[in-house]
């Protein structure tokens, strides 16, 4: 990691070995272009490279996203993707980080925690943003308002359907797939025209928009 050393005793890399090989099943979520992501990693990411998982470190040997020295790739089977970090691709990447957090967490990128530290709960997700309930308290006063116009209209607008209902004696239900033309010519219709200007309050505005399940009525012949 951005100016962080690699494991300094023997057995934390024996501790690792066993992550290291479990890691390598994890090789067979990389055709499938999935990895997963620890807690608050995003906020770590942007402080250590700005979320460049191309980025080298000019002092040290980091690079990456996450910014992992090479001797830190090594230790943890980042050799079995690429030579170091920067050359991996970003789900390659990411396995190696979730193993470094799996054996010591956040840890290993305190160098940085000046940045991402004030933005990581102690669980290690993101903190939510302080005007977040400002917003839930509001919701509650401006409902009331609306419901009560609402509630008043679909009354008129049960009341009109009856009035189509009626108009003629043959219909045709709209299938999927259907269009005007189609329907006028299979059912005798001299013109679509005609079928839309009988049914134009169904259909609406647009002839060219019909939806399945739509009653049309037909001319009389």
């Amino acid at each position: 990691m951005g100016r962080h050393s690699k494991p300094s005793t023997s057995k934390k890399i024996a501790r690792n070995t066993a992550i290291i090989a479990a890691g390598a099943g994890t090789t067979l979520a990389l055709s499938s272009g999935i990895a997963s992501a620890f807690p608050g990693q995003d906020a770590i990411i942007k402080c250590e490279s700005g979320g460049n998982y191309q980025a080298k470190n000019k002092s040290s040997t980091a690079s990456g996203a996450f910014q992992i020295i090479n001797g830190t790739w090594k230790a943890y089977g980042g050799l079995q993707f690429a030579p170091t970090a920067r050359q991996a691709t970003p789900a390659q990447q990411q396995i190696v980080a979730d193993r470094i957090y799996a054996a010591s967490g956040t840890a290993p990128w305190n160098a940085s925690k000046h940045c991402w530290g004030g933005k990581i709960g102690k669980a290690g997700e993101t903190k939510p943003k302080a005007n977040a309930p400002k917003a839930k308290s509001k919701a509650p006063k401006a409902a009331p308002k609306k419901q009560t116009p609402k509630a008043a209209k679909p009354a008129p607008k049960k009341a009109a359907a009856p009035k189509h209902a009626p108009a003629a004696g043959k219909h045709y239900v709209v299938k999927q797939g259907d269009y005007l033309v189609r329907i006028a010519a299979q059912q005798g219709v001299d013109s679509w025209h005609t079928l839309y200007d009988l049914n134009r309050q169904v259909i609406g505005g647009n002839p060219n928009l019909i939806l399945p399940g739509q009653d049309l009525v037909l001319p009389q012949q």
